[in-house]
């Protein structure tokens, strides 16, 4: 079976530097007799440009096809053969000063399996291609070139008439395509139809900021009657984490910022030798709010993170953490909702004291 390149997706690559090298240019020496060329089986000069050029097209029509499509990355390997179906989007700068390159890769959605033992399935997702290409240039401006790669591979034993190897790949000017890519671009919204891609982009980071924002807040709200949680667990197969991490941050003398980190529950545990088991114990959110501010006064922010972490060999992968910062205004009159829940009709801070002398009798 032929040895095939590795193509893990950027989600598990993070950026990295684009540094591919190209093969040069064959260079064909003038011959004594043109016939002699020819006959030697050679394709002339003029046919293989004329071959070249028509792939670059070919590639070029799909690359405008997956504008307004997200990735593909398939993966599946085993002993009996392998199978990949992979777009490859990758954007190139050269610097200005010291010309050095810098490249990124799209992000791909799809699936990674084996049939190999220890192995997860492991799930992407991404979003649109122009999307992503927009939201790239208006951070880092726009890239000199654009590199797209087709791969349908499908090599299995017993499957050998159905057997498929293609692989097509092109390098653009992004002046090549910025037409292609503005249209993709314009059509995402009607708000967009003047806009340029800089400023499609800007929106659309925008956007996915405020989105970002909206999830963290209502996460942290789901968690005010609930005490924040902690469980770890690692060995020489794998890890696991479930964690949500809140942070009161105050205003302290100079204007240096202070900070207050709520207590979890939960337990850390390991299968190496001579571990032991820790737990941890913690008051509902809201509760060790109350306190807090009884305390030290209103923060002025509060920063949530949920981490969930799950890579142990035989059950689905999972790497997943969310994390953002929220005035306390945002959720004041929920917290006082969810801390009124014992004591009703009680401001914060009463409330807060009230929990502390309970505390102070026990």
């Amino acid at each position: 079976m032929p040895e095939f390149e590795d193509h893990t997706p950027l989600q598990e690559q993070g950026r990295e530097e684009y540094n591919s090298e190209k093969p040069n240019n064959v260079l064909l020496q003038e011959s004594e007799g043109v016939n002699d060329f020819e006959e030697s089986g050679h394709v002339p000069l003029q046919e293989q440009n004329s071959e070249k050029q028509a792939e670059r097209m070919e590639v070029l029509e799909k690359f405008k096809v997956i504008l307004g499509k997200e990735p593909e990355y398939h993966y599946h390997d085993g002993s009996a053969g392998v199978s990949n179906r992979e777009d490859i989007v990758e954007l190139v700068w050269t610097g200005e000063v010291n010309k050095k390159i810098e490249g990124l890769k799209l992000e791909q959605v799809g699936e990674y399996s084996s049939n190999y033992a220890y192995n997860q399935t492991r799930n992407y997702v991404a979003e649109p291609s122009v999307v992503q290409i927009a939201k790239i240039v208006a951070e880092k401006g726009r890239p000199a070139k654009i590199g797209y790669t087709r791969i349908d591979i499908d090599d299995w034993v017993g499957q050998e008439d159905r057997a498929v190897s293609e692989r097509q790949s092109a390098e653009f000017d992004f002046s090549e395509v910025e037409a292609e890519v503005l249209e993709a671009a314009r059509s995402l919204a009607p708000e967009y139809t003047e806009m340029s891609i800089e400023e499609i982009g800007n929106d659309l980071r925008e956007k996915e900021a405020q989105e970002r924002h909206k999830e963290v807040v209502e996460r942290f709200k789901a968690i005010l009657n609930k005490k924040p949680e902690y469980n770890s667990h690692d060995g020489s197969l794998g890890y696991s984490r479930s964690e949500d991490e809140v942070v009161l941050v105050f205003e302290g003398k100079e204007g240096k910022k202070e900070t207050i980190r709520l207590d979890q529950e939960g337990q850390s545990g390991s299968d190496y030798a001579h571990s032991e088991t820790q737990y941890y114990e913690a008051n509902p959110t809201a509760q060790q709010l109350a306190k807090i501010i009884a305390a030290r006064g209103t923060p002025k922010s509060v920063i949530y993170t949920r981490i969930d972490i799950n890579d142990w060999p035989g059950s689905p992968y999972e790497n997943n953490q969310i994390s953002g910062a929220m005035n306390f205004s945002e959720v004041e009159a929920e917290v006082l909702e969810a801390a009124r829940s014992l004591y009703s009709e009680m401001s914060l801070e009463e409330i807060g004291n009230a929990f502390r002398e309970k505390e102070a009798l026990k």
